[in-house]
């Protein structure tokens, strides 16, 4: 019975995102830290919160990392999502992930690394 509370507690934490120290092709993670504010349609789709990664190579590429309320909601933002040239996006069971800041090419190789680091 003590225990109760601290199960409650301790479920409603989301853990830290596993994404990469390093990418392929010599990006390094610079800076990594949580988003506040969720886009309209994020929120419409039950995001919960949003991490953003910078990698600093030969430029910059932001990774944005969306949790939302479970993998239907993440493949239905992928079927909403705008496209946009330099961006790329794809959802791995409850996160979207959205890539931009290269060419898509670039984008394409990173994809398969960071879709491989998240559960």
């Amino acid at each position: 019975m003590v225990l109760a509370p601290f199960l409650v507690i301790s479920c409603g934490r989301t853990a830290p995102l596993p994404l990469p120290s390093e990418l392929p092709g010599g990006w390094v993670k610079a800076s990594e830290e949580k988003r506040s504010e969720l886009p309209p349609l994020v929120r419409q789709m039950g995001g919960r919160s949003g991490t953003v990664a910078r990698y600093k190579g030969s430029g910059e590429v932001v990774v944005t990392v969306y949790e939302t309320g479970g993998q239907a909601a993440a493949f239905e933002l992928v079927q909403k999502w705008r496209p946009e040239g330099g961006k790329l996006y794809f959802h791995k069971g409850p996160r979207f992930v959205l890539l931009e800041g290269a060419d898509q090419a670039l984008l394409n190789r990173l994809e398969k690394a960071i879709e491989a680091a998240l559960p």
